[in-house]
């Protein structure tokens, strides 16, 4: 398996690679202490080398199952798997079971508006949504937000527009500045189409002639299928937040079931071009999503998705290849009821 090392990250933050990376800097440090501070008579001694022998053992197990975990952890299901628990959280945000109630609509239009530009480079990686709508209400005025967590911001650019002024008072364009972290990398805390991107790269990496693993790539597809079918039939997130009086204060830039799907599938399905096994398998991988909506735009939109992958392969595969895509395809119209449309 290709990894990408950006997936290195993943690595870091295991909680059982942490706590055997500190236990073993823990014995390291008491053992330097220990000969550094000396001790205090025969029963000083004994007690730190007791201490130290117990630590030292209890670091010796801590290898053996750091070594276990490593090997486990090395493996591209597990790789891929790990991905996708943090992608369902994710996404269980961007599309939640339960909407946030609104007493009114937001109002777009202002005779009078100012724009908040960022403060500095980098990728919009949080937004302190709760803040904002408090910011807005303190100051009487209606936020616009211009990007959504993942965007690549560079300095001056829009952020904000905020309606109701002609001007943004220096005070007001720090507090809503404040609100947004900027940094030097996407994360997933807000931003449900990092960690599809991750897997996307495992697959599209696996795809490469130079790897050619078909077998990752249609684990990454199955996943990303199992993650986009529990959202399916979810309505995105609110895209307005409201104070605590109910007033529509803030309009934010949301991730739409339409953009997920793209970013799922168009990089793995560009690249499985000649490869049956993996275009059979984006194909089932609709079919199962559209299982779990009922909701007819996105329907047709997986639908769409399949066709595309039909197109694409209809000159590069063998005909018996072919005819099996052929009938996965026919079998998701029939599911929903496209067939003769």
């Amino acid at each position: 398996m290709a990894r990408s090392p950006r997936l290195l990250r993943n690595f870091r933050r295991d909680r059982s690679n942490q706590v055997v990376l500190g236990s073993f800097i823990a014995t390291f440090l008491f053992c330097l202490l220990s000969l550094w501070t000396g001790t205090a008579g025969v029963y000083g001694a004994s007690l730190s080398a007791s201490i130290a022998l117990l630590m030292a053992t209890g670091s010796l197990f801590l290898l053996i199952y750091f070594i276990h975990h490593i090997a486990l952890s090395m493996q591209a299901d597990y790789i891929i798997d790990d991905v996708a628990q943090e992608l369902r959280a994710s996404l269980a945000l961007a599309f939640p079971e339960q909407q946030q109630e609104h007493t009114q609509a937001f109002d777009g239009s202002a005779r009078e508006w100012a724009v908040v530009a960022a403060r500095s480079n980098g990728y919009l990686q949080s937004i302190d949504e709760a803040g904002l709508a408090r910011v807005a209400r303190k100051h009487e005025v209606r936020l616009m937000v211009l990007r959504r967590p993942g965007h690549f911001l560079m300095e001056s650019a829009p952020l904000v527009k905020v309606l109701g002024c002609a001007s943004v008072p220096d005070d007001l364009s720090r507090r809503i500045q404040r609100a947004f972290i900027i940094g030097g990398r996407r994360t997933a805390d807000q931003d449900p189409e990092q960690g599809i991107h991750q897997l996307v790269e495992v697959a599209v990496r696996a795809l490469s002639p130079s790897i050619n693993d078909p077998f990752t790539a249609t684990t990454c597809v199955d996943r990303l299928s199992g993650v986009l079918g529990q959202v399916a039939d979810r309505p995105a997130q609110s895209a307005v937040r409201c104070d605590a009086d109910g007033h529509a204060r803030v309009r934010f830039e949301r991730t739409d079931f339409s953009g997920i799907v793209s970013t799922a599938f168009d990089q793995i399905r560009q690249s499985s071009t000649g490869m049956p096994a993996v275009a059979i398998r984006l194909v089932e991988a609709c079919a199962r999503i559209a299982e779990h909506t009922s909701i007819p735009a996105r329907r047709a939109l997986l639908a769409h998705q399949a066709r595309m992958v039909m197109v694409g392969c209809s000159g590069a595969l063998q005909d018996e290849d072919l005819a099996v895509l052929r009938d996965r395809y026919v079998k998701l119209l029939e599911g929903l009821d496209l067939a003769h449309r």
